[in-house]
């Protein structure tokens, strides 16, 4: 290949936010477990304390039928119908959290 063409397109196509598919399929993948997404957060590639997170909430009734925990946990899944039980998922203080 001529070094000249190299050059002058070496980084074509690379600017643009390579994870929105990651986040789409995380979403998409949460939402079969009865979890919401609002808001996700990473650093990457930097150091070793460098990760990810993410806030949004639960559909209990969902989520404890998915994990089929449902009859394992009857008060919460009787809760749960009653709309008495709710659960978040929240960050305290940073973008991401271990």
């Amino acid at each position: 290949m001529n070094d000249e063409l190299i050059d002058k397109y070496w980084d074509i196509n690379v600017s643009y936010e390579w994870w929105d598919c990651t986040y789409d399929e995380f979403k998409l993948e949460m939402q079969t477990k009865g979890i919401t997404v609002d808001e996700m957060n990473f650093t990457g590639f930097y150091s070793q304390g460098d990760g990810a997170s993410f806030t949004g909430r639960v559909d209990m009734i969902q989520f404890l039928k998915v994990h089929d925990i449902d009859h394992e946990y009857m008060a919460a899944s009787f809760f749960a119908e009653q709309g008495e039980f709710l659960a978040e998922i929240t960050r305290l203080i940073s973008r991401y959290s271990h």
